[in-house]
C-alpha cells in the first residue's frame, strides 16, 4: 500500500476521540446512547471498560444481570457533576474505549494522518497495524536508499543488499503510553527489517494535550528524514570497517551491547565457525545474526 492510498482509506476511517459529558450518556439495552445519537453497540469488554470506569467492580456488573448493571451505570452516569466530561475512543459504531478528560489520548488514524504529511505519495506502507488499541506503521521511503554489492560469499545475501530508509511509529491509546518515532532501515533481502533503535534516533513524543503530540510527531519525523541519507551511509560503510581481534568476541560484544539473548548470541558464534577467521567486517558479522533471525525465526 502507498502513502496516496493510505491517505485515501484515512479520509474514510470513523476511528476518533469524542468529548462528551457525562450525564449526556445513557446505557440501554441496545448499547451506549450519547445525547441523542444512536446508540454505540457495546461487547462485553466495553461494558467492562464503562463499568470500570466508573468504578463498579467488573466481575460484579458481570454477574448482575444486565437490567441491574443498566441501572447502576445510568445512577452513576446521572449523579456525575455537571460539568464532568470524558472522552470516547470511538471505531464506527463501536466504544472501545473511555478515558478522563484531562488524560491525553491520540487517536490512532490521527497519528497515521500526521505521518502521511511529512512522507511521499509513492513511499511504500510495508506494515499498518491498527486496532482498537494499537498502532504500528513501517514505512519504506523510496526517496533515500542505499546499496551493498554482492560478493558470493555463503553468509552473505545472494544479491546486492539494495536497503530503503524508513519510518517506524508505535503507538496506543493508553494515555500513559506515548506514540514512539524510530529510523526504519528496509532490506529487501530481510524481509523482516530492521528498526534501529538507538537513543538519539529513537523519539518518545511529549506534549501537554493532542495537539502538541501531534505537533512533535511530525516536526520529529522530518527530523529522522533528514538524518536518513546519513544513516544510511553509515550502515553501508560497516562493510569496510574490519573486525580486529578474535571473531568469537566480536560477535558476543556486539550482542550484549545490542541486549540480545545469550542463547541467540550462541547460535551466532556457532555459525560463525563456518567463516574465515580474518578478513570479516562489520557488515558481515551483522549478517549472521540476520541469518539466525531469518533461518530459525528468532526475533
Amino acid at each position: 500500500m502507498l502513502i496516496s492510498e493510505l491517505s485515501e482509506k484515512l479520509t474514510r476511517s470513523s476511528n476518533r476521540i469524542q468529548l462528551s459529558k457525562l450525564r449526556d450518556l445513557s446505557l440501554t439495552d441496545e448499547g451506549l446512547v450519547i445525547g441523542d445519537s444512536e446508540p454505540l453497540w457495546l461487547d462485553e469488554l466495553g461494558t467492562d471498560k464503562v463499568a470500570k470506569f466508573l468504578g463498579i467492580p467488573v466481575t460484579y456488573a458481570n454477574r448482575v444481570p444486565a437490567e441491574l448493571r443498566r441501572f447502576n451505570v445510568n445512577y452513576l452516569l446521572n449523579s456525575s457533576p455537571e460539568d464532568a466530561e470524558v472522552n470516547l475512543h470511538l471505531m464506527g459504531d463501536n466504544l472501545t474505549g473511555i478515558f478522563e478528560a484531562d488524560k491525553r489520548v491520540v487517536a490512532l488514524d490521527d497519528m497515521a494522518r500526521t505521518l502521511t504529511r511529512v512522507l511521499a505519495a509513492n513511499d511504500e506502507v510495508v506494515q499498518f497495524r491498527s486496532d482498537d488499541s494499537r498502532f504500528h506503521m513501517d514505512v519504506l521511503v523510496q526517496e533515500h536508499s542505499v546499496n551493498v554489492p554482492a560478493q558470493n560469499k555463503s553468509w552473505r545475501p545472494d544479491s546486492d543488499d539494495i536497503t530503503h530508509g524508513g519510518i517506524r511509529l508505535i503507538g496506543t491509546t493508553n494515555p500513559s503510553d506515548l506514540p514512539k518515532l524510530q529510523t526504519y532501515m528496509h532490506r529487501l533481502v530481510c524481509a523482516n527489517g530492521m528498526a534501529i533503535e538507538e537513543p538519539d534516533r529513537q523519539v518518545t513524543l511529549r506534549g501537554n494535550s493532542v495537539e502538541e503530540v501531534l505537533a512533535e510527531l511530525e516536526v520529529n519525523a522530518r527530523i529522522l528524514l533528514g538524518e536518513m541519507p546519513a544513516r544510511l551511509a553509515a550502515y553501508a560503510a560497516t562493510d569496510s570497517i574490519a573486525i580486529e581481534g578474535n571473531v568469537e568476541q566480536a560477535i558476543l560484544q556486539l550482542g550484549q551491547d545490542r541486549g540480545i539473548a545469550d542463547r541467540v548470541i550462541t547460535r551466532v558464534i556457532s555459525a560463525a565457525a563456518e567463516l574465515p577467521p580474518v578478513g570479516l567486517s562489520q557488515y558481515d558479522i551483522a549478517q549472521l545474526f540476520t541469518q539466525i533471525a531469518n533461518i530459525d525465526g528468532v526475533s
